[in-house]
């Protein structure tokens, strides 16, 4: 299994677990502002297997993948993320 693709996951996964309770944004077309990593929703995944086998499946792997990488593009267009730490990890996990 290619440790890079394990690695993405892993940090999205962290990125994914920080809870948010978002405001309402000022205008309804309007991203909603994130001034922290803690203002980020929080994102779960069910896995169909178990996690010593995901590990070596290389479909679950990249469904799950997929799933992140869609959280995560879907949160950069909603949100106006000012913490450059957040976007940078974010990025990084794309």
């Amino acid at each position: 299994m290619d440790r890079s693709l394990l690695r993405s996951v892993a940090v999205a996964l962290f990125v994914g677990a920080v809870n948010l309770c978002p405001a309402a944004p000022a205008f309804p077309t309007a991203k909603i502002p994130i001034t922290k990593l803690s203002d980020m929703p929080t994102h779960t995944y069910t896995i169909p297997l178990k996690p010593s086998e995901m590990i070596t499946n290389r479909a679950a792997m990249l469904e799950l993948a997929a799933a992140i990488e869609k959280d995560i593009r879907a949160d950069l267009d909603k949100y106006d993320i000012q913490d450059v730490t957040a976007v940078r990890r974010m990025n990084g996990t794309l």
